[in-house]
């Protein structure tokens, strides 16, 4: 019994730590509404692409703790349990400072009036990806 409260414990955790990582993300078609220059766009698109080769490090990252979990399935213990449960909240961690790195730097590039609609279109957006998963049962 104390397992499953241990386990229910670090999946509560998770669980916060995820949606509190996916956070508010621009979707890509918010920059059209900004009306951006042509210089913009170009210093848009070089943040985008350093943004996406991070995006795979976080996804390789994801993978190999999956792999960690998978295998406390027929091996487990409360220290290495601990352990990947502290790996996953490094890596959202990591994940959510990259995004408020971005959103900064695009935030950056921004006239006033573009700044204010920035803002505006961020708080408009809902929580997370906007995208729905399929939850199998």
């Amino acid at each position: 019994m104390k397992i499953f409260k241990q386990l229910s414990k670090y999946l509560a955790a998770s669980v916060v730590l995820l949606s509190l990582s996916m956070g508010v993300m621009a979707k890509p078609g918010i920059y059209k509404e900004l009306d951006l220059t042509s210089d913009q766009k170009q210093q848009l698109k070089e943040m985008r692409s350093d943004k996406k080769q991070q995006h795979k490090a976080f996804k390789a990252s994801m993978k190999s703790i999956k792999q960690k979990s998978l295998t406390l399935l027929d091996n487990y213990s409360e220290s290495e349990a601990e352990k990947v449960a502290q790996e996953m909240a490094d890596i959202i961690k990591q994940k959510t400072l990259s995004r408020l790195v971005h959103h900064q730097a695009v935030y950056a590039i921004l006239t006033d009036e573009q700044k204010v609609k920035y803002k505006k279109l961020l708080s408009e957006q809902k929580m997370g990806y906007g995208h729905k998963r399929k939850h199998h049962h």
